[in-house]
């Protein structure tokens, strides 16, 4: 797939993509769904995004990537959605258990279908998505039932504020970001700060990926380089 955007990963590896459902409240705003309406070919011209597709011809891709790595598993759709065959994600984990060179990020929005299978490698990060409150207090019980080597949030797009410090003894890594685009939703810096306080002092590293420069949201979105010590999974 190339080389990432997304900062704190080296390249997107997606032999699915898709799979998604309409009804979620995200899609109106999804980034894998803006990406397939600019891109087709990364998904499948015609096919709609709730569809997930299997691509045979990018399994093999970490294979032949000699420098270890840090890889975004199926960013481009939703790796445990139910509507993916079981097969397809044991097809990913055979190349997973033949590359312990790279580190592996799981990041999904359903993680009470997480399979237990994934738990068992010491180079994959099981995280979750969440946004605000009610999705934290949803997700992350769910993702921390799974027996896992490491565990990590995603708290992106941040649109309301997130308390996390129940959860934080028992997670590794939080990252944390503003919505983009021109009808981004506003996200105060205090929300972010709070977060970066609690992780503080809980000692769990914690990277501010975007933040918006008005409280409004009509301000430019400031992005930042990670350092040191900010990702567990570049600082073992």
């Amino acid at each position: 797939m190339g080389s990432s955007a997304i900062p704190y990963l080296d390249v997107l590896w997606s032999p699915i993509t898709g799979g998604c459902s309409d009804d979620m409240p995200c899609a109106p705003r999804c980034w894998a769904r803006a990406m397939h309406r600019r891109l087709p070919v990364i998904h499948g011209n015609g096919v709609p995004f709730s569809a997930p597709i299997f691509h045979p011809d990018r399994l093999g891709q970490p294979l032949r990537w000699r420098r270890s790595r840090v890889v975004g598993v199926c960013f481009l759709g939703e790796l445990f959605a139910h509507a993916i065959p079981s097969l397809w994600r044991q097809e990913m984990l055979k190349v997973v258990a033949a590359t312990p060179r790279h580190i592996y990020l799981l990041l999904t929005k359903q993680p009470q279908n997480i399979t237990r299978d994934w738990g068992i490698f010491e180079n994959v990060w099981i995280g979750t998505s969440v946004t605000d409150q009610a999705t934290a207090d949803e997700r992350i019980p769910l993702l921390l039932s799974i027996p896992a080597a490491h565990r990590w949030v995603s708290v992106e797009p941040l649109i309301g504020p997130t308390f996390l410090v129940p959860y934080l003894p028992d997670l590794n890594q939080v990252i944390v970001g503003c919505e983009s685009g021109a009808n981004r939703r506003p996200a105060p810096h205090f929300w972010a700060a709070e977060i970066s306080d609690a992780c503080r002092g809980a000692r769990v590293p914690c990277y501010i990926k975007q933040l918006s420069e008005h409280p409004n949201g009509n301000g430019e979105v400031f992005r930042f380089e990670p350092k040191p010590g900010e990702l567990a999974w570049r600082n073992p």
